[in-house]
């Protein structure tokens, strides 16, 4: 028996706005226009990708990923999956950051 999944919502988390240098984000490239220089990058991702299925819930939420994992660390337990590239966080033990 198969047992397909879907993603019913999805939440962006970033904190920088767009700019014209665009380094390895690819998805970047595909929704970037000059009206979108400047906006939240985390809008204009959620804003591609719910024109791409309108059926999932796209939001998303202005602040760093490490922040939220200092002030509201519960933020993250109300998801099924979380997928994080590129954080940088500091090791209970030792004040120096890890990746």
């Amino acid at each position: 028996m198969e047992t397909i999944f879907w993603v019913q919502q999805l939440v962006i988390v970033h904190w920088l706005c767009v700019s014209e240098t665009f380094g390895c984000h690819f998805i970047l490239l595909l929704v970037v226009d000059e009206a979108s220089l400047g906006k939240s990058k985390a809008k204009c991702v959620c804003s591609f990708l719910q024109e791409l299925n309108d059926a999932v819930k796209a939001k998303f939420v202005e602040e760093s990923p490490e922040t939220l994992i200092e002030t509201n660390p519960s933020f993250f337990s109300q998801f099924t999956l979380v997928v994080a590239t590129q954080v940088c966080y500091y090791n209970a033990h030792n004040s120096y950051p890890m990746r």
